[in-house]
């Protein structure tokens, strides 16, 4: 199975490292105003703000790179894919508009296509803070394709770019470890056991290379790390899947006007930001702004660098505050 390759672009790669021209977008300027949508989770509004800009200066090679990267994060890589070629055609060729447009493509199906793209993304992002995720993009889709031998070269070259980057030498380990250098490969499984103890991925991977390398007692022993530690990981999976189901009951008790009854659900969920939000939507609704801001409170402390969360709160305080003076 692919693996949602641009789900791994760092944030800061995805909102901050704008193309030139870009970087001029202050205050109400409709970029700056599409990079605080991105970022505060409302994609499509992104995507529409760029078309538009685009429509406009369609001559703008930094707006077309732009329109393409949104179109990607809001999961429509065959119209991204289209998008960068034609920003890449036209001048854009900065390393973040390559690597998005080479893994679209590899998203959309056309990995044949993307290699060479993210090959190109590599080179130009030599010695930058970019090539690291380059080298691993380009590592992992030859890995993908059936390809360890020729994925070792860069995915050994990320691993020394960022030497504390688990999932980096897991691929690295992969990689050594369907080409036939099976020392080498538990010598790099190992590393990510150091890194990260509990990914039973790695104990796996790690447990397979001790068994044909004929060291038996110690695969064994990795063997039963790993199936602890995945039913571990399964547990874990089944409470997530439990929050979401309690969460989705709480909006659906919201939606059809039962706060109260939302509200316990809510409060009978572990105290994540979600279940903060829903608990401050059924506190308003049942008048209680104070608990609503109490909550948003809560929520903010979670994930200070929500927007959108502090918008809320900021509301919720103002409310309350009103409703002070009201009494």
């Amino acid at each position: 199975m692919r693996p949602g390759v641009l789900r791994a672009l760092p944030l800061a790669f995805v909102l901050v490292v704008l193309p030139r021209g870009a970087a001029l977008a202050q205050g109400g300027d409709p970029i700056a105003a599409a990079e605080r949508a991105l970022a505060e989770g409302r994609v499509e509004e992104a995507v529409a703000v760029y078309r538009g800009l685009v429509a406009e200066r369609p001559g703008d090679v930094s707006l077309l790179a732009n329109l393409g990267r949104v179109l990607a994060l809001a999961d429509r890589y065959g119209e991204a894919a289209e998008v960068l070629e034609r920003a890449v055609e036209g001048g854009a060729g900065d390393v973040r508009t390559l690597l998005f447009w080479g893994s679209a493509l590899w998203e959309s199906g056309r990995p044949a296509a993307a290699e060479p793209v993210l090959a190109r993304a590599a080179e130009a992002a030599r010695g930058t803070g970019a090539e690291f995720l380059a080298r691993l993009q380009l590592g992992r889709l030859r890995l993908w394709a059936g390809r360890p031998g020729e994925a070792v070269e860069p995915l050994a070259r990320a691993v020394a770019l960022r030497p504390e980057a688990p999932d980096a030498h897991l691929d690295l380990a992969r990689a050594l470890d369907g080409a036939g250098r099976t020392a080498e490969a538990i010598e790099a499984f190992r590393r990510v056991v150091e890194l990260s103890p509990e990914s039973h991925y790695a104990r796996w991977g790690l447990a397979q290379a001790l068994a044909r390398a004929g060291r038996r007692d110690e695969a064994a022993r990795e063997l039963e790390v790993y199936r602890e530690l995945y039913e571990a990981d399964q547990e874990r999976t089944r409470r997530i899947r439990r929050e979401e189901e309690a969460l989705q009951r709480g909006l659906h008790l919201l939606e059809n006007g039962r706060p109260a009854e939302a509200a316990e659900v809510f409060r009978g969920m572990a105290p994540g930001v979600e279940a903060l939000v829903g608990l401050a939507r059924a506190a308003a609704a049942q008048g209680d702004r104070a608990g609503a801001a109490a909550a948003l409170e809560r929520a903010v402390a979670l994930a200070p660098d929500r927007q959108d969360l502090r918008r809320m709160l900021g509301e919720a305080r103002l409310a309350a505050e009103e409703g002070s003076g009201d009494g």
